[in-house]
């Protein structure tokens, strides 16, 4: 799935803000460096799949999730024995 440059930019810091991490922290935990991070946030580049793979699990998140992909999951219903039924 191909995203925009600037639409997956905004989901990573959107992802590094509501973890309450800074760039630096983020780059540590990603394994990264603080520069990578800021250019990937700011647009300037674009991560390659094992970098995105790294940052979405530091950001507690999948790479589904960064790339805006609609995750289903299918409704529990439920029987008439009470067990539940996807």
């Amino acid at each position: 799935m191909l995203v925009c440059m600037k639409t997956l930019a905004k989901r990573i810091r959107e992802a590094r803000k509501s973890m309450g991490l800074l760039q630096q922290d983020l780059a540590a935990a990603a394994g990264l460096s603080q520069g990578q991070i800021s250019r990937i946030e700011s647009g300037k580049s674009y991560p390659n799949s094992e970098d995105l793979r790294k940052i979405a699990r530091a950001c507690n998140t999948t790479v589904a999730q960064l790339c805006g992909e609609v995750v289903y999951e299918a409704p529990v219903c439920y029987g008439a024995g009470s067990s539940a039924i996807r």
